[in-house]
């Protein structure tokens, strides 16, 4: 009896050890997605799809380029990071527009902020993700695109219109 005893409390070792490995081999992969996730998300600013396409109904008419700060009412994380980035752009001379596809971004209206309700800007932009910031320069043209999501990501979003406040409206980011 008592080797049968002792039969079973090896194999019973050998699952509890099988059942550790898993677990540890699922936290190194959770582990290398969140990683894949971090790095997106704080990926530098991409260039326009399209850097000919002049989108000459969203152009600021004050010559100036124009912020555009995609959300959704519903999304906490949007409003958390228009709360941190509005003070960067009021501080600019460019021009920030809230907008979205539903209504609800007009809550964030505030006279220094213009915030519509617009699904036809929101598809001309080609939204895919909020939050988003799209900049439109001074000629219509698409020069920055990025979901900030993450903090990281907005922080550099803030750094490269810091970056290029001063630099000739209309270049095209690399």
């Amino acid at each position: 009896m008592s080797s049968v005893a002792l039969g079973l409390a090896i194999i019973a070792l050998i699952g509890v050890l099988a059942i550790a490995f898993a677990v540890a081999e699922l936290l190194r992969m959770v582990r290398g997605l969140q990683d894949g996730l971090r790095d997106v998300a704080t990926r530098s600013g991409t260039p326009a799809r399209e850097p000919d396409v002049v989108h000459e109904t969203l152009r600021s008419d004050k010559g100036r380029r124009t912020i555009y700060f995609a959300t959704s009412p519903d999304c906490p994380i949007c409003a958390e990071r228009l709360e941190d980035f509005a003070p960067a752009i009021l501080e600019s001379s460019d021009d920030l527009i809230v907008v979205s596809n539903r209504p609800g971004s007009e809550a964030y209206a505030d006279g220094a902020i213009t915030a519509i309700h617009a699904p036809e800007v929101v598809g001309q932009l080609a939204i895919q993700a909020t939050p988003a910031v799209v900049v439109i320069d001074a000629d219509g043209r698409e020069v920055l695109r990025r979901v900030v999501a993450h903090p990281d990501a907005m922080r550099q979003v803030e750094i490269w219109l810091r970056n290029t406040s001063s630099k000739r409206q209309g270049e095209t980011v690399s």
